[in-house]
């Protein structure tokens, strides 16, 4: 009876990370995305640009001319940032949706909350990560959203979305007075 009840509650827990997907296919192993989005967030906080190119989807990194080039891109904003006094003091991955599924390739859109601080002043950006896996689940390349919210772009980069993949609203950051 021990024994039973061992393997039901074993069970149960692997279907917390496993969803059956929308579209088909088999399952997606979920407890990897997020482990990889946090990932690539703590790249970000820490300015490990080489780790942060490792998590980028091979898309994006075509898209902004490869991989050095992406990596030159990212330290030139960091520059401005700094220059202009700001600075991201964090970067939360919430729980990837449910996974999308179409020709073996497996979307997952995890929600993310960025908060910035800068002279006078604190804002929060929310957005998301699309996560993208070949393998199910094992490895995630991920997108920025916010690199996705204008359809011509968006399609230019990803022309085969799935058409049940439902990405999020772009949001407006939100910023208060700040007096630290």
């Amino acid at each position: 009876m021990r024994n039973a009840l061992m393997v039901l509650v074993v069970l149960i827990l692997a279907g917390c990370t496993q969803k059956p997907p929308v579209g088909g296919g088999g399952p997606v192993d979920l407890s990897t995305a997020r482990q990889q989005a946090e990932a690539m967030s703590k790249a970000v906080l820490d300015r490990d640009h080489e780790t942060l190119a490792d998590y980028t989807h091979p898309k994006i990194i075509e898209a902004a001319g490869g991989r050095k080039k992406l990596i030159e891109r990212v330290q030139q904003m960091m520059k401005e940032m700094d220059e202009s006094g700001f600075r991201m003091v964090g970067n939360d991955i919430g729980d990837p949706g449910e996974p999308v599924v179409e020709g073996g390739t497996a979307y997952v859109i995890l929600p993310t909350t960025l908060r910035l601080k800068g002279p006078k002043v604190r804002g929060v950006s929310e957005s998301y990560l699309l996560g993208i896996s070949t393998d199910g689940g094992k490895t995630w390349k991920f997108a920025d959203g916010a690199g996705l919210s204008k359809p011509e772009e968006r399609k230019r980069i990803f022309p085969d979305l799935p058409a049940e993949l439902r990405l999020p609203e772009k949001k407006r950051p939100v910023f208060e007075d700040a007096n630290d």
